[in-house]
C-alpha cells in the first residue's frame, strides 16, 4: 500500500468512528478491536421458542377432525326451476329467424320494395316482442332476482 492509501484508510476510520463511535473495524490493522458489548439483559419471561409447524400440525388429523358446513349438507337445488324454454320463446325465435333469412334472400335477388321492407320489419318486431314478453316481469321481493 502506498502512503496515500493509508492516509485515505485512516480518514475513513476517523469518519466511521465519529459517526458510530468506537466499533469493530475502526482501529488500525495492528490494534485490537474493542471488547464486545455486554449481552442484552435477560427477558422477563425467558426466551420463547415456537414449535416447528411440521411437529405440531398433522393434515390427516385435521381433515378427520373437520366437520362439514351445515348449509352445505342441507342445500338442494330448486325443483321448480325450468331450464326448458317455453313455447313462446321457440315461436319468437322461429319468426325472427325466418323473417330475417327471408328478407336477406329477397333483397339478394332485387332491390327490396316497400312491401318487402314492411313485412320484414313487422316479422322482426313480432319475433322480438315474443322473445321479450317471455322475460320475467317482476323480481321476487325476498331476493335480488338472481336464479340458479
Amino acid at each position: 500500500m502506498s502512503g496515500n492509501d493509508d492516509e485515505l484508510d485512516q480518514r475513513f476510520r476517523d469518519l466511521i468512528r465519529a459517526e458510530f463511535g468506537d466499533v469493530a473495524g475502526t482501529r488500525s490493522p495492528g490494534e485490537a478491536d474493542p471488547p464486545p458489548l455486554a449481552p442484552p439483559p435477560a427477558r422477563r419471561f425467558g426466551v420463547r421458542k415456537l414449535k416447528d409447524p411440521i411437529e405440531y400440525f398433522n393434515l390427516s388429523q385435521a381433515i378427520e377432525a373437520a366437520t362439514p358446513d351445515e348449509d352445505y349438507e342441507r342445500w338442494s337445488p330448486p325443483v321448480d326451476a325450468s331450464i326448458h324454454p317455453s313455447r313462446r320463446v321457440w315461436v319468437g325465435i322461429s319468426v325472427l329467424v325466418v323473417t330475417l333469412i327471408g328478407g336477406v334472400v329477397l333483397s339478394m335477388n332485387h332491390a327490396p320494395g316497400v312491401a318487402t321492407t314492411v313485412v320484414v320489419l313487422i316479422g322482426t318486431g313480432s319475433g322480438l316482442a315474443l322473445l321479450l314478453s317471455s322475460l320475467p316481469r317482476r323480481r321476487p321481493l325476498d331476493g335480488d332476482g338472481a336464479q340458479l
